[in-house]
């Protein structure tokens, strides 16, 4: 067995060799015992941080360490909002194994999901959410201050818009948060039935 300490000497997890597929998916099978996202563990065995690669043939003990968000500089969030949009994931998911808060908002006050739910990206969207960005907070887009669901609701009935949707709902985003403008007046509101609508 493959075994998952924490660093105050707590068994975590533990699992048979031959069913560990990867650290990534061990890490992601590590979230609900340690309450952080994959990108914040680091897995150490022998004193050495594992890379994602390793593989283990015998039974071994691995201590499980969460990281600190790194230290995050304006431009940085900027980057990681950026790639965010265009749909970078290889990029994103680099920021985010920095490891990058998630949450932080570029200059212009758009958050990293924000913005990849308003421009239909789903893959990053899904890692952000995995990295435990928040699924409810407003950014700004023009005049509006969207949750990142209303960003999403608002390009249509599309099959990635339809998968988004579902990815933010199952990620507890409220879907009665209503579309503001700047100026703090409710717009729009998508209520639990308009979403229906959309799976």
């Amino acid at each position: 067995m493959l075994k998952f300490w924490s660093v105050s000497g707590k068994e975590m997890a533990s699992m048979p060799v031959d069913e560990m597929k990867s650290l990534s998916t061990v890490k992601s099978q590590l979230v609900p015992h340690c309450g952080h996202s994959r990108f914040q563990q680091a897995l150490v065995h022998d004193g050495r941080v594992l890379d994602n690669t390793a593989r283990f043939d015998s039974p071994v003990d691995v201590q499980v360490v969460i990281l600190p968000y790194a230290t995050t500089s304006q431009n940085d969030a900027d980057q990681l909002a950026r790639v965010a949009e265009i749909g970078q994931t290889t990029r994103v998911e680099e920021w985010l194994s920095r490891p990058q808060n998630p949450n932080l908002f570029n200059r212009y006050g758009a958050s990293p999901l924000g913005l990849a739910c308003a421009t239909d990206r789903l893959e990053v969207a899904r890692l952000l959410l995995e990295a435990f960005a928040d699924s409810n907070a407003y950014f700004d887009v023009g005049i509006y201050r969207r949750p990142p669901l209303g960003a999403s609701l608002s390009l249509g009935s599309r099959p990635v818009t339809k998968n988004i949707v579902a990815a933010l709902l199952q990620s507890r985003a409220n879907p009665d948060l209503p579309d503001l403008c700047v100026g703090g007046e409710q717009i729009r509101k998508f209520t639990p039935g308009s979403c229906a609508a959309f799976g």
